[in-house]
């Protein structure tokens, strides 16, 4: 299911693709020690990638399939890239830099 205002950013961009993200940490900006999940909506495929280093289910020791380092990767190799305060916070996190 897709949201308004994913619909919106896309006309937004004029068609061109982009990749919308948002952080979850432990922390805010000058205690953060762990990013818990990394969403991303990519607005040309319309998919909502998720990303975390913790297990999927509590009684596994089971990884991620796609850990935060890899969703930061496709965040570093997009042409845009969009979110709601990441100027001020997501991209000015220390541990957010170091992995990618």
């Amino acid at each position: 299911r897709q949201s308004k205002g994913l619909n919106l950013l896309t006309r937004l961009t004029y068609g061109n693709p982009m990749l919308v993200f948002d952080l979850e940490t432990d922390g805010l900006l000058d205690d953060v020690t762990q990013i818990h999940c990394l969403c991303i909506d990519d607005t040309e495929t319309k998919q909502t990638l998720v990303y975390n280093d913790q297990a999927f289910k509590r009684h596994t020791d089971e990884p991620a399939k796609e850990p935060v380092v890899r969703g930061i990767q496709l965040l570093e190799d997009a042409d845009c890239i969009a979110g709601h305060n990441i100027i001020g916070y997501d991209l000015t996190i220390e541990h957010f830099r170091s992995l990618g």
